[in-house]
C-alpha cells in the first residue's frame, strides 16, 4: 500500500517544470519584484501521495494588499492557456489562487508571503526524516482520513496537516518515545527566528539525535493502532490541546479556546488547525477513530478499515 501511495519518480520533474513554467507567466507580470515561488506543504516535506496538489508561496520585493495580488496574479494567469481552472479565494484565512495545468493536470494552490507556512514545512520534513516509520504512519493515516471522508477543512473535518500534527504529538508520547520535541530541545540562549511575531525556532541538528534513534521498538502496525487507541480512548479532548511544541500537557482553558476540539499549530500557537471543527462533526471524526481501533482489535485488514463501506 505505501509503495502504492507514493508518486512516482517521473511526478517530481513534472512539478518542477510546472514550477518553472509560473514562475516564467508570474516574471512577466512582476518584472520589478524580484517575484520567487517557493514549495511548501507535503510536496516539500517528504510527503505527497499520489494526484496531489502543488502549494507554493509567491514572495514579492514590496508588500502589497492581498486582494491586489489574488487579482493580478489571477489576471496574469489567464492570459497562459496551458492553466485552466483558475479561481481566485480572497477570503480564505490563507487567500490563494488555484489552478490546474493542462500538460501535467496537475492542481496548484498559491499563495503569497506566507514564510511561516515554509517555516512549518520544514519542521514536518525534519520530524519525518528523525524515523522512517513517521512518514509510512503519515501516509498510511492521511490515506484512511481521505478514504472515510474525514479530511477536508470546507466541511467542518480536519486537513491533512492537522493529522499529521496529530501524529506527531502521538509518537512524542509513547514509551519510550518514538520522535522527540524539537522545540523544547532549542538551547536557552539560542538566537530567536522570528517570523510574523511568531518564534520559528526549533532544533534541527538532527544528527546528534542518535539516542533516538531505535529506543522505541513497535513496528509501524503496531503504533498505527496505538494511534486510532489514543484518539479514540485516551485523548482527553474536553481539556486538553493537541500540540508538538511540548510535551508538557496545554490546556485548553490556558490559551482561553472554547472549543470541542483543539489542535495546535507549532509556531503560530494562537491558530487553531481544528477552529472549525463543531460538535457534530467533531462526534463523527472520534466514532471514525474508535470505528478503526475496533476493527484494528477485531484483526480486519488495513484495506477493510479505509473502506468506504459504513
Amino acid at each position: 500500500l505505501y509503495q502504492n501511495l507514493t508518486p512516482p519518480e517521473r511526478d517530481a520533474s513534472r512539478r518542477l517544470d510546472l514550477m518553472d513554467r509560473l514562475n516564467d507567466a508570474i516574471k512577466i507580470f512582476f518584472p520589478d519584484q524580484n517575484p520567487k515561488l517557493t514549495v511548501f506543504g507535503s510536496s516539500a516535506n517528504g510527503l505527497t501521495m499520489k494526484n496531489a496538489d502543488l502549494d507554493l508561496c509567491l514572495t514579492l520585493r514590496r508588500n502589497f494588499k492581498q486582494s491586489y495580488l489574488i487579482r493580478q496574479l489571477g489576471l496574469a494567469l489567464r492570459r497562459h492557456k496551458e492553466f485552466r481552472d483558475i479561481c481566485q479565494l480572497p477570503l480564505a484565512r490563507v487567500p490563494i489562487v488555484k489552478l490546474r495545468d493542462r500538460k501535467t493536470n496537475i492542481s496548484c494552490d498559491i499563495c503569497f508571503n506566507n514564510t511561516l507556512a515554509i517555516h512549518n514545512t520544514k519542521l514536518i520534513a525534519d520530524y519525518m526524516s528523525i524515523d522512517p516509520r513517521a512518514k509510512k504512519l503519515c501516509f498510511f493515516i492521511k490515506y484512511w482520513a481521505k478514504r472515510r471522508n474525514i479530511n477536508e477543512v470546507y466541511t467542518g473535518t480536519l486537513s491533512s496537516y492537522a493529522y499529521t500534527i496529530m501524529l506527531i504529538h502521538y509518537l512524542q508520547r509513547r514509551n519510550p518515545p518514538v520522535l522527540p520535541c524539537l522545540q523544547e530541545l532549542v538551547p536557552p540562549d539560542h538566537d530567536p527566528v522570528i517570523v510574523s511575531n511568531f518564534d520559528c525556532s526549533y532544533y534541527s541538528d538532527l544528527d546528534n539525535l542518535d539516542p533516538w534513534i531505535g529506543c522505541n521498538g513497535e513496528t509501524v502496525a503496531e503504533l498505527l493502532i496505538g494511534f486510532f487507541k489514543f484518539y479514540a480512548h485516551e485523548f482527553d479532548y474536553n481539556k486538553l490541546v493537541v500540540s508538538i511544541r511540548s510535551v508538557q500537557n496545554i490546556f485548553k482553558k490556558d490559551k482561553n479556546w472554547p472549543c470541542v476540539f483543539a489542535v495546535e499549530d507549532p509556531f503560530e500557537f494562537t491558530h487553531n488547525l481544528a477552529k472549525g471543527v463543531q460538535l457534530k462533526t467533531f462526534c463523527f471524526i472520534v466514532d471514525e477513530f474508535r470505528r478503526a481501533f475496533d476493527m484494528c482489535s477485531s484483526k480486519n485488514t488495513f484495506a477493510k478499515i479505509c473502506s468506504d463501506e459504513m
